[in-house]
């Protein structure tokens, strides 16, 4: 697979929504959600953004009624918007609601369109599609998610060319920060990782995601105590944490933890994410393993 040679106009616009924005992409959403409230927009398209940005950070903290209510199908932006909540809420009615915007799809959607639709692609683990909309009308974060999808298919290399080329054009961005270091774990270059974690946690402070990303850093470099630490101190706060849940079974492996302290993150992982790609790897592995 070769990227196309495409120029893109990016950057994180120092202007209203900023702090919101920088909130958001490190998942920090209760912040977010606090700066958005205070954000009086200066014009319509920042009203508009502010409105949409509000819903995506009310669909991450699981307020999905709070947004289905509030869009409506009258306008284009609102409807792929409820969809969205639709689809996060309901895993279900997702196969329909991905019929819905097929439509949408063929035409080309570019701006809030475009990155909601690749999202519930990048969801549903439609890759190739996801890819291919993303570079209809590239910006920061449609090149941040493509990275993250690029890292999905194992192809470590193209996602590495893309996050040079984010640092040539956009080195100071949280998100090139977050794409590098999702670079490195992949990798395997677990101390840069950490850095790029830790760093981002003192200026902006923690959230699960850099907590958790933090946690691999140490997992990866074999700092299982450490790891372990930092995994007990999150699923303290948020047990419901799937990405933690993963680590909280790689590391009371390494710990030789009692194996009822394994199942029952397992079991906790099994509740809060069904679909999980990595516990069913483990299932199928494990499944193999007793035929032999």
């Amino acid at each position: 697979m070769e990227r196309e040679n495409t120029s893109w106009t990016i950057g994180e616009k120092i202007d209203e929504l900023f702090e919101t924005r920088t909130f958001f992409y490190l998942h920090n959403f209760e912040r977010a959600k606090e700066e958005a409230l205070q954000v009086e927009p200066s014009s319509p398209l920042l009203a508009q953004e502010k409105r949409v940005l509000l819903a995506r950070i009310n669909v991450a903290l699981g307020n999905y009624e709070e947004v289905i209510q509030s869009f409506h199908d009258d306008d284009p932006i609102d409807k792929v918007v409820k969809w969205y909540a639709l689809y996060m809420k309901n895993p279900s009615e997702r196969p329909h609601i991905l019929q819905q915007v097929s439509d949408l799809i063929a035409s080309n959607p570019t701006g809030l369109d475009q990155l909601l639709i690749a999202y519930m692609l990048v969801h549903h683990g439609n890759y190739p599609q996801a890819l291919e909309l993303l570079q209809h009308h590239p910006t920061l974060e449609t090149a941040a998610l493509e990275v993250e999808v690029l890292l999905k298919m194992n192809r470590i290399d193209l996602a590495k060319i893309l996050t040079e080329r984010l640092n040539q054009l956009e080195g100071d961005a949280v998100l090139t920060h977050l794409t590098t270091a999702w670079v490195y774990l992949a990798q395997g270059s677990y101390r840069e990782a950490e850095y790029i974690f830790s760093e981002l946690s003192e200026r902006h402070g923690s959230s699960d995601m850099l907590l958790n990303g933090l946690a691999t850093a140490y997992l990866g470099q074999g700092k299982y105590q450490e790891s372990d630490n930092i995994l007990q101190e999150l699923i303290s706060k948020n047990p419901n944490y799937a990405p933690a849940l993963v680590n909280c079974i790689i590391t009371s492996c390494h710990l030789s933890k009692p194996q009822e302290q394994i199942e029952a993150y397992r079991k906790q992982l099994k509740r809060v994410a069904p679909d999980c790609f990595w516990l069913k790897e483990l299932e199928t592995f494990e499944q193999s393993c007793s035929h032999l």
